[in-house]
């Protein structure tokens, strides 16, 4: 290892690592003692103390006490105390801005200082709650304030981890944020005071005056300045988002390293005009990063960028040699140590990973042209090299989180890098001027800038829109990820290993990622129902063949799990036009999930009392997948999945037929498994698609207007599988006393989560997919 031996000349980097690989260790350990761990940790310290001067081996104790305090941080922060879950009389103060998500419309805000009242009246506190309510029909949407006082009757639950594979984590979503609850409702809602203007919190009132005078200072272009200045991206349009995602450099607006260092250089510039000593310019930027990291709300990225910032100023007067890799291993310290659950944070990940792959590319990069003549294309060739450095490191992020990789990026970050550099200082010196006279800065300064910053996006927007600018990418598995830096890491100046050396290790890897992607060679036809509540979805895969039965009312989960696993959609069946099995279509549209077709019931629109088509299934028309139908006898086949349309009957069936009584019922071979699918099909007409299956997946939830005992004794399934939420766990009543008579097995998604079935040559092999 020579002189970059992490435990001899960097024990802090050391330190960190195994602390954010303890960190990982306590979150997957759910019942992981802590009073043994803070045990054991106190034991290592007096160890490490006593062999202090023993050199590695006392560095040894300090990595495993760094591991060891890292699992029992987490674990801490991991099962906090609850009160319990029910209905409440619910007491508390708005905390920060809320926003109302206008597709429902549903109110989504914080609350602090919280308690809760049972309906026994005991009462319980907790510090802070996610709360959602929805508004009625006529309902002024005014959301309360930050400071303002509501008391309201309403449910509070537990948040659900992740039901699916690659799914949405609520829990870890809101543990991310500070809360570990959830109350929904607004009951009687009262506010104190009743009316209140302004947020009562100082920095909040800060931020929306600063946002207010970008808006009257940029008008319609005020969007990128409050993003790239205030950490305010909530007026960026979905398209411009886009735009900057697919060409590469979504980064640049996200608060990070770029837009700390432009802002301590323009400050420092300002103070070395006014003569101000260096050592106390240093001190009022220290200030001014603290005041910043509280102004956005220690933002993983702000801090990381702050506090390498801050080492780099003062590591001079603390006589240390001031180490890029050392600072940011402390700040990867502090942040964990504060947020432990931000390590699972794609921003967290990404914020470091970038900074990573630039110093270690750099750095190579760099010593490699000092072997060389000076050419006036050596900062060109460091400003792309880190950008690849920056693209390398954060690609499985982005595959596993985004689904692509911008090759764009290569090419336009410098670029975009070297614009945000002009437009930051730019729009620093047009707010600032604009305390001594807007008129003058709207009249001369904004012009030009506003035009700047418009051809930049205008750049964006045609970068994006080139051929190859990003490509999709599947999720990469965890040990791929690891060989993959470990390869990385290898080819830096970081680890000085010969090149045999280096050959083996590699070798090694290659050799575990392949031993892993062979035991995981699954060749069988999968069936997936996703766990999507009250609503209904599963995904069939033969091989390169994809099959989705409905697309559930939120189609977060299944377009995540179909771009996570790198396939496109051959069919989508629509079994009825409810949105809870047609209203995640616009999820796999907007996510730009590939959809080669859609099938839909004979005459499914026509039901009596139904208002209009479902706008996803409009959207899907007009974006030019094809919509067709099927009725009774159709036959569908390819690969090893055979389908059979029983339902509906288009010669037979009443013109007064239901939404749900016109739902598809298929009847699918899986390589010798037969499984039933009926939708949301009522009793009466259920038995038209009483064939005998292996599997059933009932109809309607579950709900006893469905999946009667005639019928579930002709069908003879083994297994019955209900698509329900826990709080309609009432319904299931009927069903369970009918397959308990039958000597069925039923399966919930309420208490299975997503149930993943794997058929070949008739046999079945079931699982639950379970956080």
């Amino acid at each position: 290892m020579g002189d970059y031996n992490f435990f001899k000349q960097r024990k802090l980097v050391s330190v960190a690592l195994f602390f954010g690989v303890g960190i990982c260790i306590g979150y997957a350990w759910d019942s992981a003692p802590l009073a043994v761990l803070l045990l054991l940790s106190f034991l290592l310290l007096i160890l490490a103390i006593v062999l202090s001067k023993k050199g590695k081996t006392a560095i040894y104790c300090v990595c495993i006490l760094s591991l060891l305090l890292g699992i029992a941080r987490m674990s801490y922060a991991n099962n906090p105390a609850l009160p319990p879950k029910g209905k409440m009389f619910v007491e508390a103060t708005v905390h920060g801005k809320g926003k109302i998500r206008e597709s429902e419309p549903k109110a989504q805000l914080y609350l602090s200082k919280i308690t809760l009242t049972d309906e026994s009246g005991n009462k319980h506190t907790h510090p802070k709650a996610y709360w959602t309510y929805y508004f009625n029909k006529g309902d002024s949407r005014i959301l309360p304030l930050d400071g303002q006082k509501v008391s309201f009757y309403g449910n509070m639950y537990y948040p659900s981890p992740a039901q699916n594979p690659y799914g949405f984590d609520f829990r870890l979503f809101l543990l991310q944020r500070g809360t570990s609850i959830g109350i929904s409702g607004a009951k009687e809602l009262e506010l104190i005071p009743y009316r209140q203007l302004e947020a009562k919190n100082p920095l909040l009132r800060i931020k929306n005056n600063a946002v207010i005078i970008m808006n009257d200072l940029f008008g319609n272009s005020s969007a990128l300045p409050n993003a790239l200045l205030l950490g305010d991206r909530s007026q960026l349009e979905t398209d411009t988002k886009k735009s900057f995602q697919l060409a590469g450099i979504s980064h640049v607006l996200a608060i990070s390293g770029l837009h700390i260092s432009l802002l301590v250089y323009v400050i420092d510039a300002f103070f070395s005009k006014l003569k101000i000593n260096k050592k106390l310019s240093n001190i009022l930027i220290l200030f001014f990063l603290l005041f910043y990291c509280i102004f956005l709300d220690f933002s993983s990225s702000v801090v990381r960028a702050s506090v390498m910032a801050a080492v780099f100023m003062f590591g001079k007067y603390m006589r240390k040699r001031r180490d890029t890799l050392s600072s940011l291993a402390l700040s990867f310290l502090i942040i964990l140590i504060l947020k432990p659950f931000e390590i699972f944070s794609a921003g967290f990940q990404l914020s470091f990973l970038a900074v990573l792959g630039i110093m270690l590319v750099s750095n190579r990069l760099r010593y490699e042209l000092n072997k060389r003549p000076y050419t006036p294309f050596n900062k060109s060739i460091l400003a792309y090299g880190a950008t690849l450095g920056a693209s390398l490191f954060t690609l499985p992020v982005l595959a596993n989180t985004f689904h692509y990789a911008p090759l764009s990026a290569l090419i336009f970050s410098p670029i975009a890098i070297w614009a945000v550099g002009i437009l930051m200082p730019a729009y620093l010196f047009s707010f600032a001027a604009s305390f001594i006279s807007i008129g003058i800065v709207k009249a001369l300064v904004v012009p030009p800038v506003k035009l700047f910053a418009n051809i930049f996006e205008l750049a964006a927007e045609k970068v994006a829109m080139l051929p190859y600018a990003s490509i999709r990418l599947p999720a990469i598995p965890w040990y791929i990820s690891i060989v993959c830096y470990i390869i990385l890491l290898l080819l830096s100046r970081y680890v000085i290993f010969n090149k045999r050396q280096k050959f083996g290790i590699i070798a090694l890897s290659v050799i575990f990622t392949a031993v892993n992607i062979l035991v995981g060679y699954d060749s069988s036809v999968r069936y997936l129902q996703l766990s999507v509540g009250n609503a209904d979805s599963a995904v069939i895969e033969d091989g390169k063949y994809t099959y989705v039965i409905d697309a559930g009312k939120n189609g977060g989960d299944l377009s995540s799990y179909i771009l996570s696993r790198g396939r496109n959609i051959d069919a989508l069946f629509i079994s009825h036009l409810h949105m809870d099995h047609v209203g995640g279509l616009k999820e796999l549209l907007s996510n730009e999930v590939p959809i080669a077709k859609i099938y839909v019931s004979h005459d499914a629109e026509n039901a009596p009392n139904f208002k209009r088509i479902p706008e996803p299934l409009l959207k899907a028309k007009e974006a030019g997948i094809p919509i067709l139908r099927l009725n009774k006898g159709d036959i569908l086949s390819r690969g090893r999945v055979k389908l059979n349309v029983l339902w509906p009957d288009k010669d037979s069936m009443p013109k007064n037929l239901s939404v749900n009584d016109r739902s598809l019922a298929l009847h699918f071979d899986l390589d010798g498994v037969n499984l039933l699918t009926c939708g949301d099909l009522g009793k009466k007409y259920e038995m038209n698609a009483a064939l005998p299956a292996d599997i059933l997946k009932s109809s309607h939830h579950g709900s006893k207007s469905a999946t009667q005992e005639e019928f579930l004794s002709k069908v003879s399934p083994e297994y019955i599988l209900v698509s329900v939420s826990e709080t309609k766990e009432h319904q299931l009543d009927n069903i369970m006393q009918t397959t308990e008579k039958l000597n069925r097995t039923l399966l919930t998604t309420y208490e299975n989560g997503a149930i993943l079935i794997h058929c070949k040559d008739g046999e079945i092999n079931i699982k639950d997919w379970k956080r």
